[in-house]
């Protein structure tokens, strides 16, 4: 089962130098998100990130920074039109 806190709508976080955009997806049963890093007025893809659930809980977080799989995950290369993570 997805977790509770995970939503269809994306998630916006900055980390380091750069600012991600996240949109959920499934990889091999576990719930997992595209990674994106803005880029001027849009987001460029940036791999995969796959959890691994425990009991409830993460116990991995693996990250695929390979894009040429993000069409299997129905994801984008690029984010041009993308809501404020606020709103």
């Amino acid at each position: 089962m997805m977790p509770a806190w995970n939503s269809p709508k994306a998630l916006t976080a900055r980390m380091g130098l750069g600012r991600y955009r996240l949109i959920p997806t499934w990889a091999n049963g576990q719930p997992a998100f595209g990674c994106y890093l803005e880029e001027g007025q849009a987001f460029r893809a940036h791999g995969i990130i796959v959890l691994t659930l425990e009991g409830g809980r993460i116990s991995a977080i693996t990250r695929f920074v390979d894009n040429s799989n993000l069409a299997r995950f129905g994801l984008p290369r690029m984010l041009t039109d993308y809501a404020d993570a606020d709103g």
